[in-house]
């Protein structure tokens, strides 16, 4: 978890020195060399990313190492996942996965006031981070 939360952080440091780092060829660039690199990253994710485990052959979180699964057609050429559960009960679920939308994901509960409160943390964090050096060494006593 310390790595896994460290990333924001790491980011952030590098983010900054690869802005720092370009600031020679223009104040642009420290826009454009860390957007092009985010970009270039997030190719890399969705051409290499497998979206769910089955497609590499692991099992499905959803189905506990107990259960046996198999594909079976339902009709209309669709196949669908037959889950044996502890309890023996048969539980389809549907291999055609649709993702949702930015609207349906605004509709989870706890997802705007969260939105919201990320958005005001990282407003002072950066506003602190970036704006307050500046601030300190033109109104500093000398």
């Amino acid at each position: 978890m310390g790595v896994w939360n460290a990333h924001t952080s790491v980011g952030n440091i590098c983010g900054s020195l690869i802005a720092a780092s370009v600031l020679d060829y223009g104040w642009g660039w420290s826009f454009v060399a860390p957007g092009a690199l985010i970009v270039s990253g997030g190719i890399i994710v969705f051409l290499f990313l497998a979206p769910y485990p089955e497609d590499v052959g692991f099992s499905s979180s959803s189905s506990s190492s107990s259960s046996a699964a198999a594909a079976v057609q339902v009709g209309d050429d669709k196949e669908a996942l037959v889950h044996k559960t502890g309890d023996g009960a048969l539980r389809q679920a549907s291999v055609d996965r649709k993702g949702i939308g930015l609207v349906e994901a605004c509709m989870i509960p706890g997802v705007i006031p969260f939105a919201l409160c990320l958005f005001f943390a990282k407003l002072v964090a950066y506003t602190f981070l970036y704006w307050l050096p500046f601030y300190l060494t033109h109104t500093g006593n000398d």
